[in-house]
């Protein structure tokens, strides 16, 4: 149940702070508001335009796209008549924002780019910082942490030159986001509480950053249980809103709440602290309904069920646990924290004697995870390690209070010592074995995987190969719907592959490949979607990673890693290490000894 609660506070919190306000998109009660000042706009001139044309950029931006753009396309040709460098500077940082949730990557950059030029020529610093804050949020929202935490720290020396304390305390930040968000917790609280330091040297209030880093440190707190910590920065927290209130602040204050009383809630659910549970609980359901928000509402019901399992309610709980994953699977989230939830919801269904929907959801959440087995394996190995440090201070110590002693009880720490030695020598010895046991079974799944996946792979190219007959011979019989475009296309790619294996070279990319086609590169990234359901970089990477494992079961002892990292069409062996393990967790070096022995 911790780790349900921990899951759920992270997924909110942390997708609050790396995407603030353009995601709290506003409802159709504003039509008539814009309806109305679109319609004054002809009688406006001066600031007050520009001010009016703002406002309905804002509000429409993201709800009304067409509306939005038009706006925004208004307001910059206004603040050039007018020579409003602020609004100008506004207008391109609007449009790095309106590109962020798009596929199309160089787009963003290209507009990045104008925005800090723009910023660069007018001096605008806190404009170029906003700008790199984005990118950094772009990459981190593609999952590509590693670049995102190389933006953020560009971003910082960028600052440190200019002597921009708010813009060191940005970046500071961005760089937390993304350890946060790779489960690097350490890394993540010890970056915000450098920004918290750093924006205090600042001469500016910047109150949502402040509150936005409360909320973070406040969130990691609660995840490492340090509940005196929570308990302080939850109070740090309550104090920063109200001033904010009390300084009537433009910004929604609610969403700062929210995470206030989901950290509040967690910890007393964990201390089981019902009453007090029930309480923050409670304030924060009064606190959604005023803002309402799709992650908010995943992470409140993830609390409710948690809470009334604690009660023993398990009808409530069922409900509360229904819709959570309910919204997974509408935002198909398949990671192990949806895991988590498939199952905790399945053991309410059974503990409610409804076993056969128990029995189905436990079967959708079997499918979420592949080869569970694996965590036994780390399990041990972290017990070992545990039992060997455990050991290894043991002797330390009795080593320490021997030395005091007369020879005699030098000589029964050395007996005590050997049969520890020996003792820990067994344990290595016996977990070295399972350990290897376990990765033989492991190259055994894969093998049989493999060969299933070969018999299946033959079946598919001889339906594609009927299919594409049938297209050929009779098309005026052939339903569109029957064999769409996209399907056509990967059975095309597939044939093309089988003889040309270009995915060996680790420069191929869609624009190259779908010239080799005769097609569009955008075709070819939605076919690999819809019908693989791979990325193209993914699909890349599968069909690699399949030649790896070919490689790897008939080269020679004399061909290294390094070699076939190359030949399968990767950058570099670190490459082939990382994504082998993240797919079959297991390197390179151990799949090769134990394929061998088959």
């Amino acid at each position: 149940m911790k780790f349900s609660i921990n899951i759920s506070i992270f997924t909110c919190v942390l997708s609050l702070l790396l995407f603030n306000t353009p995601l709290f998109a506003q409802d159709n009660t504003y039509d008539k508001e814009l309806e109305r000042l679109e319609k004054k706009l002809p009688e406006l001139s001066g600031q007050d335009k520009l001010d009016t044309l703002n406002y309905l950029v804002q509000h429409t931006a993201f709800n009304f796209p067409n509306k939005g753009r038009f706006f925004l396309k208004e307001l910059e040709q206004e603040a050039i008549r007018q020579n409003n460098i602020r609004y100008q500077a506004f207008v391109k940082k609007k449009m790095v924002e309106i590109y962020f949730y798009q596929f199309d990557t160089d787009s963003i950059f290209q507009a990045a780019a104008i925005a800090e030029d723009f910023a660069r020529q007018h001096q605008r610093t806190n404009d170029i910082f906003e700008v790199q804050q984005t990118v950094i949020q772009r990459y981190a929202f593609q999952g590509e942490y590693a670049k995102a935490i190389k933006a953020g720290k560009e971003m910082l020396n960028v600052a440190k030159e200019l002597g921009d304390y708010y813009g060191m305390a940005m970046a500071t930040a961005g760089i937390a986001n993304n350890y946060n968000a790779m489960g690097i917790e350490e890394d993540a609280l010890k970056h915000y509480l450098e920004s918290i330091n750093l924006l205090k040297k600042s001469e500016e209030e910047h109150n949502m950053l402040y509150l936005d880093l409360y909320r973070m440190v406040l969130h990691c707190y609660t995840m490492k249980m340090d509940y005196k910590n929570t308990t302080l920065y939850a109070d740090t927290l309550q104090a920063k809103i109200e001033e904010c209130a009390n300084k009537k602040v433009t910004f929604d204050l609610n969403i700062y709440r929210i995470a206030l009383e989901s950290s509040l809630t967690a910890m007393y659910l964990d201390q089981k602290d019902n009453e007090k549970t029930y309480l923050h609980l409670t304030k924060m359901d009064s606190l959604y309904k005023r803002t309402p928000f799709p992650t908010i509402i995943y992470e409140l019901n993830g609390l409710k069920a948690d809470y009334y399992i604690q009660t023993g309610e398990y009808e409530k709980s069922l409900t509360y646990f229904k819709e959570a994953v309910d919204y997974l699977k509408e935002q198909e989230i398949t990671d192990l924290q949806a895991f988590r939830h498939y199952t905790n919801y399945a053991h309410t269904l059974f503990l409610l004697k409804h076993y056969k929907k128990a029995a189905e959801i436990y079967e959708e959440a079997s499918v979420l995870v592949k080869e569970n087995f694996q965590q036994d394996m780390y399990a041990e190995m972290n017990q070992l390690r545990i039992m060997y440090d455990l050991d290894k201070l043991e002797m330390q110590a009795e080593k320490d209070k021997l030395q005091l002693n007369a020879t005699h009880n030098k000589l029964i720490a050395f007996v005590i010592t050997t049969v520890l030695l020996f003792a820990i020598i067994l344990i290595v010895i016996y977990n070295m074995r399972r350990i290897s046991k376990k990765n033989l079974g492991l190259v055994q799944r894969i093998r049989e995987q493999d060969l299933l996946e070969e018999k299946l792979s033959e079946q598919r190219e001889e339906l594609d190969r009927l299919r594409m007959l049938h297209i050929t011979e009779e098309p005026e019989t052939c339903n569109e719907t029957a064999v769409s475009q996209e399907e056509v296309l990967i059975i095309k790619l597939k044939n093309f592959l089988k003889d040309n294996p270009v995915y060996i070279d680790p420069g191929i990319n869609r624009k190259s490949l779908a010239e080799m086609l005769g097609t569009n590169e955008n075709y070819i990234r939605t076919a690999i979607k819809e019908q693989l359901g791979y990325t193209f970089n993914e699909y890349m990477n599968e069909l690699r990673l399949n030649h790896t494992k070919k490689l790897l079961a008939t080269s020679s002892d004399e061909c290294t890693i390094e070699e076939i990292a190359i030949a399968s069409g990767f950058n570099s062996r670190s490459t082939l290490y990382r994504k082998f393990r993240e797919k079959y967790d297991i390197t390179p070096d151990e799949y090769r000894k134990f394929i061998k022995r088959m």
